[in-house]
């Protein structure tokens, strides 16, 4: 696919995902990302001069179409499933696969969203409990 970075990776495959969801007909469309900076971007006007402006103008575009769509931001505990596909993603040297089912190895990941499940994030547990001990020693 010829992606220079991740920015460009994450925009590249939100469009083209936009663009699927489009030409299948879809009407409602909900997308996740954890890459912030990402939804920032589609959140207001960018710059012509932005590197990826083209790619980023070409989603916007389809934005304002006559369909219900949103982009918001997730934290990757909570995109576990794309987490999963992108790792898989990357051992492959197709650009594009199409799934008409799930893997079997989002099963569990599946099943976790669908229940409602929730991850704590790591750097919020060692803090929590770096606090914890921290006021404990010092309250005694």
């Amino acid at each position: 696919m010829g992606l220079s970075n991740i920015l460009h990776a994450e925009i590249h495959a939100l469009m083209i995902g936009i663009k699927l969801c489009w030409e299948a007909g879809y009407k409602k469309l909900v997308c996740f990302s954890d890459f912030l900076h990402v939804v920032q971007l589609l959140s207001k006007k960018v710059s012509r001069l932005h590197h990826y402006a083209n790619l980023l103008e070409l989603i916007q575009i389809y934005l304002v179409k006559e369909w219900n769509i949103s982009i918001h931001h997730i934290f990757r505990e909570g995109n576990s499933c794309a987490d999963i596909l992108a790792k898989l993603g990357a051992k492959h040297s197709e650009s594009l696969v199409m799934m008409h089912q799930p893997l079997s190895c989002l099963s569990l990941a599946l099943l976790a969203d669908a229940t409602g499940v929730s991850f704590i994030r790591t750097w919020l547990f060692f803090f929590a409990f770096f606090f914890c001990f921290f006021f404990s020693f010092f309250s005694s």
